[in-house]
């Protein structure tokens, strides 16, 4: 696995005019910028993503600093009420659900006059929500949005599955419900999402199998023991559990998934050696008075049958495997 440091990377994305005044004159700085540094870390942020401070070429789409009102939205109400006559309460109500501007209110910092963003008068109206909505309350809330976010984004440092693991859709024909697995070696994570309003039963599919579960998050209290093959999912509920695989041999203790994939690396890494002269390596073979049957039996040998084989001949000693084909092969042995 090739780590990429941009893949790992929580980037916050900041509107300076928006984010804290540090003069007084009512627009966000980036001195205000460097005194919020702690809020930025705790959170959990590595790379700061500053919105164009100057003007730009790219005045065409709307997103330069400079433009301190959003002009479609101007637009749109002087047209549909000024121009077509419609009523200016739903011309409103378009507006407040479509508007940039509602990405642009100065940030909450706290429930004091003018949220904390400014001592000054603020260039745009601050949110008047701002007295239960603001940073200083979060921090005060261990299930607040920030350190739900807080949450999210160390479990994402902390499991490398969830940046580099394969994804795989194991509902895609769901109007509801986004459900995905992500896999890394032995490391299996299971991602229910509900994306409506609605209480859809998640109904878990039978390819997915597993001996254990651990619930790493979840935006509503869930028992982590309770069974995920047919819950109940609420509105916008979100979960995330850790796999533990079936092994297909009851009582073998192992995961032969993952010793394969641990013997196809160390063939990988013999063939390497061998194409840097390292010499001719083999593999010793385990047999049966080592404690060891090889799992799955050989084709068209049923196990019974592979087992009675080998106890005919209890004194068989380690083998290397003849030929390069099976020399880097991988097969699984497993402790009886």
């Amino acid at each position: 696995m090739k780590k990429r440091w941009w893949k790992e990377t929580i980037v916050y994305q900041i509107y300076p005019r928006s984010f804290c005044d540090s003069s007084g004159d009512g627009i966000g700085d980036l001195r205000g910028i460097i005194q919020k540094l702690d809020y930025l870390q705790e959170l959990g942020v590595n790379v700061i993503w500053l919105s164009p401070v100057y003007k730009s070429p790219n005045d065409d789409n709307d997103y330069d600093i400079s433009d301190y009102r959003d002009i479609e939205t101007i637009n749109m109400y002087r047209t549909f009420v000024e121009e077509k006559g419609v009523d200016p309460k739903m011309v409103m109500a378009m507006i407040h659900a479509k508007s940039r501007d509602n990405a642009r209110t100065a940030m909450q910092w706290d429930g004091s006059e003018h949220a904390g963003f400014t001592t000054g008068t603020p260039w745009i109206k601050v949110n008047p929500n701002c007295t239960a909505i603001n940073v200083e309350q979060a921090f005060a809330d261990p299930d607040s949005i920030f350190r739900y976010y807080q949450k999210l984004i160390r479990l994402r440092k902390d499991n490398p599955v969830i940046v580099y693991g394969n994804y795989r859709l194991i509902l895609d024909a769901h109007e509801q419900v986004n459900a995905f697995t992500r896999t890394l070696a032995e490391d299996r994570l299971l991602v229910v999402l509900n994306f409506s309003r609605d209480t859809p039963v998640f109904a878990l599919p039978t390819s997915v199998s597993f001996s254990g579960k651990q619930l790493l998050i979840s935006n509503y209290p869930v028992d982590p023991d309770g069974d995920i093959r047919l819950p109940t999912l609420r509105p916008s509920e979100a979960r995330v559990y850790r796999l533990r695989s079936r092994c297909p041999v009851p009582g073998a203790g192992c995961t032969v998934s993952g010793m394969v994939g641990r013997l196809e690396r160390r063939a990988a890494d013999l063939r390497r050696d061998r194409k840097q002269g390292c010499g001719a390596p083999f593999l010793s073979v385990p047999t049966e008075r080592d404690g060891f049957e090889e799992w799955p039996p050989a084709r068209g040998q049923p196990a019974r049958q592979a087992r009675r084989r080998r106890k005919r001949t209890p004194k068989a000693k380690p083998r290397a495997l003849p030929g390069r084909r099976q020399a880097y092969s991988a097969r699984v042995f497993i402790s009886r």
